[in-house]
C-alpha cells in the first residue's frame, strides 16, 4: 500500500493523465459512460474486477476527475479535482455515451514508496516495537514526497522516447530535484502505542533517485 494516490499526482500535474498516459496503466477503457450529477455509470465495465479504488483518476472525454467512491461494479462517484480532499464533490457535467479511461501510475508510486521506507529504515523492522509503516502519523506529508518522486520516474520514462531534451526531460529533472529537497526535509512521526500522539520521530538516510 502506498501513501500517495493518483489524485495526489493529479494535484501537481493536471494534464499528466491526458498527455503522458502512455507511461501509466490503463485499467478501464469504455465508450458508454453516463454522468448524472457526480455519478459515473458504465454497464460494460467491471470496476470491482479491476479493483478500482478511491483516489484513482478517470479521464472523461479527456477531462480528469477523481474517484471519491465506488458504489458498485458499474458505478462510481466522481468529482472534478477538489481543493480539499474532504470537500464536497464537484459534478463534472452530465452526458451519455462518453468515452472514458481510468489511468493509473501506481507502479511508479510503489517504487518510490519502497525507496522511502528503506531510506527511513522501516522497510524491515528488526525488533518488536520498532516503528513500522502503519505507525506513521503524518501520512499526507509522506504522500507529497511520494508524488514528487513518482513524477520524476514518470517523466524520466516518458522522455526516453524522445531523448534527453525537451519538456518531458526537463520536467523529470525538476521533479527529481523537488523530490530530493522534500525527502531531505521530511521527518516521519510515529504513534507506537495507538493513542494518536507522536511517540517517536525519524529522519531519513540520504538517497538519490535514479540518474542525475
Amino acid at each position: 500500500m502506498t501513501f500517495a494516490t493518483d489524485r495526489d499526482i493529479l494535484v501537481l500535474e493536471p494534464n499528466l493523465f491526458r498527455d503522458v498516459k502512455f507511461s501509466g496503466q490503463i485499467l478501464v477503457s469504455a465508450a458508454d459512460g453516463s454522468v448524472s450529477g457526480t455519478t459515473l455509470t458504465s454497464i460494460s465495465s467491471d470496476f470491482s474486477a479491476q479493483e478500482i479504488t478511491v483516489g484513482e483518476v478517470v479521464l472523461i472525454e479527456q477531462v480528469p476527475v477523481e474517484v471519491i467512491d465506488v458504489l458498485s461494479a458499474t458505478t462510481l462517484t466522481v468529482s472534478r479535482l477538489r481543493g480539499d480532499i474532504n470537500g464536497n464533490a464537484i459534478p463534472p457535467g452530465p452526458g451519455i455515451g462518453l468515452q472514458f479511461e481510468i489511468v493509473s501510475f501506481v507502479p511508479q508510486v510503489s517504487i518510490v514508496h519502497q525507496l522511502l521506507l528503506q531510506a527511513f529504515g522501516i522497510d524491515q523492522p528488526a525488533n518488536l516495537g520498532d516503528p513500522q509503516e502503519s505507525n506513521i502519523l503524518n501520512v499526507q506529508e509522506v504522500a507529497l514526497v511520494e508524488a514528487l518522486g513518482s513524477l520524476h520516474l514518470i517523466y524520466a520514462g516518458a522522455s526516453a522516447l524522445v531523448g534527453e531534451q525537451g519538456l518531458l526531460w526537463n520536467k523529470s529533472q525538476m521533479y527529481r530535484d523537488r523530490f530530493h529537497a522534500a525527502r531531505e526535509q521530511l521527518i516521519l512521526r510515529f504513534n507506537l502505542d495507538g493513542d494518536g500522539f507522536v511517540d517517536a520521530t525519524r529522519a531519513s538516510n540520504i538517497i538519490r533517485l535514479l540518474r542525475d
